[in-house]
């Protein structure tokens, strides 16, 4: 599945495994991703302009939970 908004301090929310989100200006991604360690599913949460998170770009969660960019 896939979710995107736009517009400032926007949320865009994928809680299916192997997901990707993607938000506007000031905005957070929140994508599930599959913990095999603890057997369950967690979210990874990335906010616009941190930690290398960009704008109107796709991200998915890796096996550790870290957000990737989508090519």
């Amino acid at each position: 599945s896939a979710s995107s908004a736009t517009g400032d301090n926007a949320v865009a929310a994928a809680f299916g495994l192997e997901s990707r989100a993607q938000a506007g200006k000031t905005g957070a991604v929140i994508v599930a991703w599959w913990d095999k360690g603890a057997d369950r599913k967690r979210y990874a949460i990335g906010y616009v302009g941190e930690n290398g998170i960009k704008a109107d770009t796709f991200y998915r969660a890796d096996e550790w939970g870290h957000l990737k960019e989508i090519d």
